[in-house]
């Protein structure tokens, strides 16, 4: 909110200004306001049976009398005592006392209420037209209503977070909660006729009414930021009931607002009305917020307002077993022999606590947990903190990859022999693919997460029905079996944080077997391991995909059960966070590991150095090793048991930006993608691309590493001539690239020695916006001489995946002659194509002849299937229209 005239700093707490020392027997107590009215001020007194105290209520110089308290025997919980509240304007200070006069505790109490909230509501999608609640009429404060199967009123809502275009985390006043509807109110009090603009913002569906009346909805499922949404307001003199009303899909639930003048600028000649409530905003769950090279933050919420403290308890040595997750949570960490430190909070009572834990020792991992009033307040949580300079420290995973080798179908082939040389040349091929994606998530991560993997092979042979989902890595045996596998290996469930079990499944057609292929499962941390579990059928299209993706899933809930449920799911949907200016899977989930550790952020471009990696150390399996790192880069220097270090990039230990062009070596690494085999296409070269750390200008375009957008291809700063490519590929020989715009289109050329390529598909993302984001997502595809053809990946309906929409594009829009796709504007499909403008382009080619009927694309290379990529697999390449 803006403007001098409206405050909103409306967070209720009970100070203590100057608190004597309390006897033993009354250290305990805590104060809850539970209700006011006529009658006085309800306050709930907590604490031993036979407490025996006076409070009062003072405003100013103004004093109520002294009310005796007195907790009767047996009575070991609370007691109610109303106070009277004296006449006069607010806040009131809540004052105790001992029955001789000691003072016990002095607390501001802010009761002025300018907002409420209620909620939640349980609601079919996100509830909008649903009417829920006080959507009409006069407004009650006090009013219940039904709401799954229980009842909710109205409660505090500390709108100082709207304040310079803030967000409003109703799953942090609520708790989180999909497919559910909240309503935030407001009186506002006009001198006159007052015209204003509200700036709103929603996740998801959004509904504003003013005075009983709806002025405003938007059906929408979107992230919330400021302004995408203007409401004008005739505001009249004398009171002004306002409520927002805010439905939740599912995934994050908030809003954005601001009231302004209708020119711009703070919207004067009103004031919020006090609605009298004395309550608390209750707390949520325990998070460690920040970790430095000696501190940490802890925040936890209380049922009821009480002076906080939290512990610390250093951990045991090395990896957890993560089997005593079920029953102990992160508490399994623990080292029994260890000393508790303890950590007061600021002697204010409260229901939302933040504890700074300090002179924490350097590299070491902590189980730390809130107190409200000494009892537990939530679960324990790790962190771990940072080492001395000159290490670097990796999260390592253990991750059995488990092959249950000899699993036949029922059918023709059960009775036949093992074909082991056909199963191991399986296995080898996806062993070898799952080496990209262990090498994928620690560049992403900028260096903090590697993934150890060990191989196991299960030969006893297993039998399925036909056409399971994931083979017998979902038969509910599979447990069982992992158990006997380890077991015949000297190793124990203890050794490992998560499972790849890869189900070989066979099964006979004619004179040959068949490796079905099949998707992807994933569910943990869940019994009898409590890790991560991935399942799939060796036979699937890729398995560097596979584990990625499912792992990816995998890695997200052991955060979720570590206390961090906001990192982000692998599925990109535009309205709940994770789409972004990226391109395909690996893209996007190259995305997610970056911005997890503060790499990249969804609001701007570019790179940032990691200023958020802490967040590697909450996770509560796995353990930590710190590997030498002279220069600080956050890159070890030579650590031939991670993916990458130093030494094989190419960098120098001793300095951070080893050929002095202000990228430094960590973001070096990071801003190639180091893939070659994606989803369905290989990069061109059979090699990843990655930047040149000893040299400043990569792709010796003239531009420095440092300035250039894009260090690994030579483009021009725009389409006033054409981008051209050319690359060298073992299988293919020289392919050309040519991308430019000519006579008011976009032309896109591929040429391979043979001439004409057999098969070419092109995506663009013509709004540049990312592949998971609106309806401007074309991808077109062509064989030979032959016509395009076409579809848009359309990813604005809300609740909906992204799906193929073949009649979106627009008739004449698309032309191929010579090997050449000619792309026309198409407002229709947001691409305007106005000067400067980007469009995102993806080139992928299969360069042999047209591959038969019902034929994919055919062996490359090392036999290995996939359209060759001009680019990094599955990232796009942002070209600039000329002016």
């Amino acid at each position: 909110m803006n403007g001098a005239p409206l405050t909103l700093a409306l967070v209720l707490a009970l100070a203590p200004a100057a608190a004597a020392p309390v006897g033993a027997e009354t250290a305990a107590l805590s104060f809850r306001p539970v209700g006011s009215g006529p009658g006085g001020l309800q306050v709930r007194v907590s604490g031993p049976a036979g407490t025996r105290l006076q409070m009062r209520l003072r405003r100013g110089d103004a004093a109520a009398p002294w009310t005796p308290v007195a907790l009767p025997p047996g009575d070991e919980v609370a007691t109610l005592a109303p106070l009277p509240v004296p006449e006069g304007v607010l806040p009131l200070t809540l004052e105790a006392r001992g029955v001789g006069g000691e003072p016990l505790l002095e607390a501001g109490m802010d009761l002025d209420r300018g907002w409420i909230a209620c909620g939640p509501f349980p609601a079919e999608g996100a509830g909008y037209g649903q009417a829920l609640g006080p959507e009409s009429g006069p407004l009650d404060p006090w009013a219940r209503y039904p709401a799954g199967g229980g009842e909710v009123g109205w409660r505090p809502f500390d709108a100082a977070v709207l304040e310079g275009d803030g967000y409003a985390d109703l799953d942090a006043l609520l708790g989180p909660a999909d497919h559910a509807v909240a309503y935030v109110a407001t009186v506002w009090r006009c001198e006159g006729e007052t015209p204003a603009v509200l700036r709103l913002g929603s996740d998801d569906a959004l509904e504003v009414f003013h005075d009983g009346a709806r002025v405003h909805g938007a059906d929408v499922r979107r992230p919330s930021a400021p302004a995408q949404d203007r409401v004008a307001l005739a505001l009249h003199p004398g009171r002004n009931l306002i409520i927002v009303k805010v439905g939740d899909e599912v995934g994050g639930w908030g809003f954005h607002l601001r009231a302004e003048a209708p020119g711009g600028g703070p919207l004067r000649g009103f004031a919020p009305e006090p609605f009298g409530l004395a309550a608390w905003t209750p707390g949520g769950p325990p998070r460690v917020t920040s970790v430095a090279a000696d501190e940490a933050v802890l925040e936890f919420g209380s049922g009821e307002p009480a002076l906080a403290a939290a512990e610390a308890i250093p951990c045991r040595a090395g990896p957890p077993d993560p089997r005593r997750f079920g029953a102990e949570g992160a508490a399994m960490l623990l080292d029994p022999e260890a000393g508790r430190l303890r950590f007061e909070g600021d002697a204010v009572l409260r229901t939302r606590h933040r504890v700074r834990l300090a002179d924490l020792a350097p590299a070491t991992r902590y189980a730390v947990r809130g107190l409200a009033c000494g009892v537990e307040a939530g679960p324990w949580r790790t962190l771990r903190t940072p080492p001395p300079a000159g290490l670097v420290p990796v999260l390592h995973l253990r991750v059995a990859c488990v092959f249950f080798a000899d699993v036949v179908e029922e059918g023709p082939g059960a009775g036949r022999p093992t074909p082991r040389d056909a199963i191991r040349a399986e296995v080898d091929e996806a062993w070898r693919d799952l080496a990209e994606t262990v090498r994928f998530f620690y560049v992403h991560s900028g260096a903090r997460l590697a993934l150890d993997l060990a191989r196991f092979e299960d030969w006893r042979r297993h039998e399925v029905p036909p056409g399971t989902d994931y083979g017998y890595a979902w038969s509910g045996h599979e447990w069982e079996a992992v158990s006997r596998v380890l077991e015949d290996e000297g190793r124990t469930p203890a050794d490992f944080d998560a499972y790849l079990l890869v189900s070989c499944d066979r099964r006979r057609e004619g004179d040959r077997w068949v490796f079905p292929a099949s998707g992807g499962g994933t569910y943990g941390p869940l019994p009898p391991f409590h890790a991560g579990k991935s399942a799939w059928k060796v036979g699937c299209p890729n398995d560097a995909w596979m584990f990625c993706h499912e792992f990816h899933h995998a890695l997200d809930a052991l955060f979720e059960a570590s206390g961090r449920p906001d990192y982000l799911f692998n599925h990109f949907y535009a309205w709940d966070g994770t789409a972004h200016v990226h391109g395909e899977h690996w893209d996007g989930n190259g995305w997610i590991l970056r911005s997890w550790g503060g790499h990249a952020r969804a609001e701007a471009p570019g790179w940032f150095p990691g200023d958020a990696s802490w967040r590697w150390s909450l996770l509560a399996w796995g353990a930590f090793r710190d590997h030498a790192d002279a220069d600080g880069d956050g890159l070890p220097d030579a650590a031939p048991e991670l993916p990458l270090d130093e030494e094989r990039l190419g960098s120098s230990p001793e300095h951070a930006d080893t050929d002095g062009d202000g990228v430094p070596d960590l973001e070096e690494l990071m801003r190639g993608e180091w893939l070659v085999y994606g989803l369905d296409a290989i990069r061109c070269g059979g090699a990843p691309r990655p930047m040149d750390p000893a040299d400043p200008d990569t792709d010796g375009d003239g531009v420095g590493d440092g300035e250039d957008p894009y260090p690994l291809y030579a483009i021009p700063a725009d389409l006033a001539g054409p981008a051209e490519f050319a690359l060298d590929d073992p299988a293919a020989g020289r392919v050309g690239l040519r991308v430019a715009w000519e006579e008011d289109a976009l032309r896109i050329h591929v040429a391979t020695p043979e001439g004409v390529p057999g098969r070419v598909r092109v995506q663009l993302d013509l709004a540049s916006d990312g592949w998971y984001v609106g309806g401007d997502n074309l991808q077109v595809e062509w064989e030979g001489g032959g016509p395009p053809r076409a579809h848009v990946v359309r990813c604005e309906t809300p609740g909906r995946w992204a799906f193929e929409d073949p009649e979106a594009v627009p008739e004449g829009m698309l032309q191929v002659r010579e090997g050449t796709l000619t792309v026309r504007p198409a407002p229709s499909l947001g691409f305007q194509a106005r000067p400067g403008d980007e469009v995102g382009v993806l080139v992928c080619i299969d360069p042999g002849p047209p591959s038969p009927p019902g034929r994919g694309p055919q062996p490359h290379g090392d036999g290995r299937t996939g359209m060759l990529s001009f680019f990094e697999p599955h990232a796009f390449l942002r070209l600039r229209l000329p002016p």
